[in-house]
């Protein structure tokens, strides 16, 4: 296979600049893998490396080098895209789909005027490219700028996982207590001979089924924003296609509106689209976006659910003409969730921290026009997909 790369273009270099390199310590701790398959230029990037003290392994096909990435955990991937079997495509998409690789980062290795690989190889989720041909300078600047940026995500990471057990700790008894009481208030009326009528036991089972579901799906919940804020949940670089959008935001909106029994109230106007988000995370998005506002408006007020494109931009938008927000209730909705019962503030908080949280995993943004007493508009904007990457009607 023809290879934009040359031997002369990964040339040794006696004369590396010291800023260039990494910390002899860092270099000690880091473990990287190469996956190239023409034999000279991985090679000459394997020796580059260990000369700055770095563990290197390499790989001269895909398949090779997603199983040295599952048996060694590297710190890096430094990927080439073209290659015969497995392509850096595939390789990444694989990486990706493994928690163990799923946040590893990742360096595409590209050859001069491959624009548009490279800008799909962006989409999948790849974290830098080289061009080759590369000088060795420039290649041990990626790598530790790189791994820099990976150890400073690691360290943010750990920060967030503090707070957030720190958030549930304070809002997991209210959460989850108050449907498990009311569970076990049904419960022991039913155990208790002649306290509940028969012609009321349904009543009562139906009531302890209803708390039931209230409870797991807070758990539910209370998972899916924990694998979110500590960036674990579903990578990016997924897309739907329009049929596939129009069927899920149709569908969960439908499901949301009639958990709160008003189906009469909502109106769905979905223009077909494709959108980059996973089926799960629009689903959920659609839900969460739906029950805070048939919550937060009374029937028979109508609550409106859109979505189409504005230029490169698909916009989801969910719409009522309830209690509105104050410009302090919508500051709050940056800050953490949870902490809002302990300051009195009204119960937004985690459904709208969860869509925003997918927004921003998706590279897109929430955007809220509200006013107090006049309803509230969200409007959740993500990037249209290029078209290669959505995904087939069926899928």
């Amino acid at each position: 296979m023809a290879k934009s790369g040359s031997v002369q273009a990964i040339g040794l270099a006696a004369s590396r600049p010291p800023e260039s390199r990494p910390s002899p310590e860092a270099a000690r701790r880091s473990r990287l893998l190469v996956i190239e398959d023409d034999a000279t230029i991985r090679w000459l990037t394997v020796v580059i490396l260990e000369e700055e003290g770095y563990r290197v392994d390499s790989a001269a096909d895909g398949a090779t080098g997603i199983a040295l990435a599952h048996e060694r955990r590297p710190d890096l991937i430094l990927c080439d895209i073209v290659m015969s079997g497995l392509d850096g495509y595939a390789v990444l998409a694989a990486l990706r789909q493994d928690p163990l690789s799923a946040t590893t980062p990742v360096i595409f290795l590209t050859g001069v005027g491959e624009s548009t690989a490279l800008r799909k190889g962006m989409e999948l989720g790849a974290d830098d490219y080289l061009t080759k041909p590369f000088a060795p300078e420039r290649l041990v600047r990626a790598v530790a700028a790189r791994l820099s940026r990976s150890v400073a995500m690691r360290r943010d990471s750990r920060r967030r996982l503090d707070a957030l057990q720190a958030n549930l700790a304070r809002a997991l008894p209210h959460e989850f207590l108050t449907p498990l009481t009311a569970v076990m208030g049904l419960s022991s009326m039913l155990m208790e001979e002649g306290a509940v009528p028969t012609a009321d036991v349904r009543e009562v089972a139906g009531g302890i089924f209803r708390s039931g579901a209230a409870l797991q799906r807070a758990i539910t919940r209370f998972l899916l924003y924990a694998e979110l804020d500590a960036g674990v949940a579903e990578p990016p670089g997924q897309c739907l296609a329009p049929d596939v959008v129009t069927s899920v935001i149709t569908g969960a909106a439908c499901v949301a509106a009639a958990r709160l029994n008003r189906d009469s109230d909502l109106a769905v106007e979905v223009e077909a689209v494709p959108i980059a988000m996973t089926r799960h995370h629009l689903e959920v998005m659609v839900t969460e976006l739906v029950d805070n506002a048939m919550k937060f408006s009374k029937s028979p007020s109508i609550v409106t659910v859109r979505c189409g494109s504005q230029g490169d931009v698909c916009v989801l938008t969910v719409a009522d003409v309830g209690h509105g927000m104050t410009p302090a209730h919508v500051d709050g909705l940056a800050r953490a969730p949870f902490l809002r019962r302990h300051q009195e503030q009204p119960g937004l908080g985690l459904g709208l921290a969860i869509v925003r949280r997918m927004a921003e995993r998706h590279r897109g943004e929430v955007i809220f026009d509200t006013t107090p007493g006049r309803g509230t508009t969200v409007n959740v904007r993500l990037p249209r997909p290029p078209e290669d990457l959505i995904e087939s009607p069926s899928g």
